[in-house]
């Protein structure tokens, strides 16, 4: 059988992919096209049978690059999501250590308080203190509260008053702390005890709800406030109770202010831990900060592969 040239022009959408030779005859065309020394046969074919077309391949390419992107928005979804748990976790561990520290702060202050005043009631303390705070008052003609009070500071008789070691040692605890600790009640004895307004809403809600601690975020100085309340026991009657208590001060205590008439297991005025959210929120910015600059390095690196991507799918084809 006589050899015949076929060439094969082979077309798809306009355009020409290649040129086929084929050295012997082609049973399978028509007799028409199998005779003769050459015979040219223009043919669209489909390009499963002899290879992807452009536009295929231009489809594979925009497949991997919505595969790229797709990857890339998870990793940033997922990269947002994580920095936003972090920053609640990182925040809500710094609200409960604070609480944590006020709570010991408070119950310190709160035990000195009740040890100072098992002193007074064993008598531990010399009763000549009293009689030379008297004395002392009497002496600078001190009559009203705030005088009283202020020269009750300069004697020894003041240091043993049980509210006065307590928020003493608080004081100073506190101050390590890098802390505000402060003892607060309504129409207080003394003008720095006296509650604020957000202080008085704080009272109230422990007072109406009974809770033995109580703390709230104060967005107006970025704190953290924290309460534990103060219960009269009965070496408070001495000075905040009634004629009965001190019958002697005719309605005075042993200062000589006024008392209150209050009564024993009653709640009045608050420990108060107040703690800066500055230093926390700090912190927590630096945190952001760093795991920002990892976020943008794992993206960069992301889009520097691509080009690597494009390669290997193109050797591939």
């Amino acid at each position: 059988m006589a050899k015949k040239i076929v060439t094969l022009n082979l077309f798809h959408q306009n355009r020409i992919y290649g040129l086929c030779l084929i050295s012997s005859s082609v049973p399978h065309l028509p007799p028409k096209l199998n005779s003769g020394h050459s015979v040219g046969l223009n043919c669209i074919i489909n390009s499963q049978i002899f290879g992807k077309s452009a536009v295929e391949d231009a489809s594979s390419k925009r497949l991997v690059a919505r595969i790229i992107a797709v990857s890339l928005l998870i990793l940033l979804g997922s990269y947002v999501l994580i920095f936003s748990l972090v920053k609640g976790v990182i925040e809500q561990e710094a609200k409960n250590h604070m609480i944590q520290q006020a709570r010991a702060i408070t119950v310190q202050a709160e035990a000195t308080r009740r040890y100072v005043s098992e002193m007074v009631a064993d008598e531990v303390f010399d009763p000549s203190l009293l009689a030379e705070a008297q004395k002392y008052i009497g002496r600078k003609g001190a009559t009203s509260k705030e005088e009283i009070l202020k020269v009750a500071r300069l004697t020894r008789y003041y240091r043993t008053i049980p509210i006065v070691a307590s928020w003493t040692v608080g004081q100073g605890i506190a101050h390590d702390a890098l802390y505000t600790f402060r003892v607060v009640r309504v129409n207080a004895r003394s003008s720095k005890h006296e509650a604020t307004p957000i202080e008085r809403q704080m009272l109230d809600k422990i007072d109406r709800d009974g809770v033995d601690e109580y703390w709230q975020i104060d967005e107006e100085i970025n704190a953290l406030r924290y309460m534990r309340p103060i219960v009269m026991k009965k070496e408070c009657m001495l000075c905040h109770g009634s004629v009965k208590d001190y019958p002697e001060g005719q309605g005075l205590d042993p200062l000589g202010i006024k008392m209150e008439g209050w009564e024993r297991g009653e709640q009045h005025g608050a420990f108060e831990i107040i703690s800066d959210l500055k230093p926390m929120q700090e912190a927590i910015r630096k945190v952001q900060r760093d795991l920002l600059a990892i976020g943008m390095m794992m993206i960069v690196l992301m889009l520097l592969t691509v080009p690597i991507w494009f390669q290997m799918v193109a050797k591939k084809e």
